[in-house]
């Protein structure tokens, strides 16, 4: 299909054709999902600050010296 839909010997009708024929799938559409941002525990962020409460000190800043 691209081939014939590049191939500037074609007619344009039949190149519009093949333009039409493989849009679907150069550009295929984008499917609706559903958010979910919370899982059956609760929520996800809430839940990965409770893992690592008191194991980490945060990002380190080079800037800041103690």
């Amino acid at each position: 299909m691209l081939a014939g839909m590049q191939d500037s010997d074609e007619p344009a009708e039949r190149r519009d054709e093949m333009a039409n024929a493989a849009a679907p799938y150069v550009h295929p559409k984008l499917a609706a999902t559903e958010l979910q941002h919370s899982g059956k525990d609760g929520d996800p962020l809430k839940l990965l600050l409770q893992q690592i409460h008191g194991t980490t000190r945060g990002v380190p800043n080079p800037t800041v010296t103690s």
